[in-house]
């Protein structure tokens, strides 16, 4: 009987190098709101959480009132920059390589993303991957990670057994939601967090190339298997 392996991929900082887009977004909402800019360092610690949440954690004292707004102007802001003849969204190298691999040796691909659906689906469409997953899941349609629920809802929707899916993604919050779904999990190295904090966070290995992912995605789904 052929296996149903799953893997499921973080974007922003995983597959996308968008920092610099976010935390632009995050100063220009945040002066437009009248709010204090945090710094990149702080808006790094955010990345991977929902929007709402992120600037929750930027800004602690901020009230329900303005969270909202300054959300909505974020959402906007991106849109903005997203069709700027000068916008910049480098692919990290060997995506589409890794991408293809993986579903040749009949893996089932999806997303879990504390991006909206709406960025999502224009960054699937600009990088022409809008094809290659089977589903793909936000924040705005799910609680946001570390909460499980967009991942549980991702394997119940293919038939995936947690032993056979493994979450890819560079921030605590992506391993601590796989570790909530009971699932296994890849770091990658070059993203917003580090290697020992992705470690500490339950991480069962750590990639320093999308060309590794493939032998660790192995390693852990037929780990079981004779």
């Amino acid at each position: 009987m052929e296996l149903l392996r799953f893997a499921v991929f973080d974007v922003d900082g995983t597959l996308v190098d968008s920092f610099h887009n976010i935390v632009s977004a995050v100063e220009k909402s945040c002066i437009a709101n009248n709010l204090e800019v945090p710094t990149s360092q702080i808006v790094r610690r955010g990345v991977g959480l929902s929007v709402d949440k992120a600037f929750s954690a930027f800004l602690p004292n901020i009230c329900e009132a303005k969270l909202k707004n300054v959300v909505r102007d974020f959402e906007d802001v991106v849109q903005t920059q997203i069709h700027s003849k000068d916008y910049v969204e480098p692919l990290y190298t060997g995506v589409h390589e890794c991408l293809q691999q993986l579903e040749k040796d009949g893996v089932l691909l999806g997303i879990a993303t504390g991006n909206s659906r709406r960025g999502l689906d224009a960054f699937l469409e600009r990088q022409g991957l809008e094809k290659m997953f089977i589903n793909t899941k936000t924040a705005d349609e799910n609680l946001g990670k570390p909460n499980p629920e967009m991942l549980l809802q991702a394997m119940k929707e293919v038939g995936a057994e947690p032993d056979m899916t493994v979450m890819i993604g560079d921030t605590v919050y992506d391993i601590l939601m796989a570790g909530n779904a009971g699932v296994g999990s890849i770091g990658v190295s070059w993203g917003s967090h580090g290697k020992k904090e992705l470690l500490e966070a339950g991480a069962n290995e750590i990639i320093d190339s999308l060309s590794q992912t493939k032998g660790i995605f192995d390693k852990i789904t037929l780990r079981d298997v004779t």
